[in-house]
């Protein structure tokens, strides 16, 4: 009965792994970006001498 227990829990901590690995890697495939970084940025734009204003911003990872 405890090699059963034991494979439930090894079954679930490799398929949490999987999942947490698939999650990043799906954010950075369609261009995900931290939406702190981009007010950073914006910010960064906009004290820039001539900047008037940020319509979009473009990021790539």
């Amino acid at each position: 009965m405890l090699d059963s227990v034991t494979a439930v829990i090894v079954g679930f901590l490799i398929y949490k792994t999987a999942w947490d690995i698939f999650k990043e890697a799906s954010h950075y495939l369609i261009y995900g970006f931290d939406e702190q970084q981009l007010g950073e940025y914006k910010g960064t734009i906009l004290n820039t001498p001539g900047a008037k204003s940020v319509k979009d911003i473009k990021v790539r990872n």
